[in-house]
């Protein structure tokens, strides 16, 4: 079930409508990879705007609040293409589609600057991918720890001392999670 993160206007359910048919219209694996990296693509063209961005404009000019309105535009609706893409279809395979389709949700979620993007009702998807190796360690790692922030208001206070894995069965220890 997708939260509605835009305002109750029309225009915003009407782009909802729109992306729940992207997402069905999906049929086999070569659209939802070229769905997919297609997301991948205009979050790296949104990376590089940015940084030109902070790199000749300066904090108050008109230009720079517009373009954070429409990045801020951008990240809702590619948020919203992942939990639709979620609800019909799952996580992504890395096996079926590819190590950057796979990836695709992780970095919306990465690159957003959102902390209610971090749902528990999709964590099953980011622990379902780590477990099934769509989702590499140290990413689920960063996605937890996020997650982790999100859910506790606090930073996880990391052991350097423990491997990774085992700092992420530490994490989901504190947080209850079943693994």
């Amino acid at each position: 079930m997708l939260p509605i993160l835009f305002g109750c206007s029309q225009n915003n359910s009407k782009k909802l409508e729109e992306i729940k048919l992207e997402i069905q219209e999906l049929r086999d694996l070569e659209s939802k990879k070229i769905y997919l990296e297609g997301i991948l693509i205009e979050l790296q063209d949104l990376q590089l705007e940015e940084e030109s961005f902070r790199l000749h404009i300066e904090e108050g000019d008109k230009s720079r609040k517009e373009f954070e309105g429409r990045k801020r535009e951008i990240e809702e609706e590619h948020y919203l293409k992942i939990s639709e893409y979620f609800d019909n279809y799952g996580y992504p395979s890395r096996a079926e589609l590819g190590q950057y389709a796979a990836y695709v949700p992780f970095v919306v979620l990465y690159y957003a600057e959102r902390e209610e993007y971090y749902r528990e009702d999709q964590f099953k998807y980011f622990f379902g991918a780590y477990s099934f190796n769509d989702l590499p360690q140290n990413m689920f790692y960063t996605y937890l720890y996020k997650y982790y922030e999100v859910i506790k208001a606090e930073e996880y206070d990391e052991i350097e001392a423990l491997t990774v894995e085992e700092n992420i069965h530490r994490m989901m220890d504190e947080l209850g999670l079943e693994y």
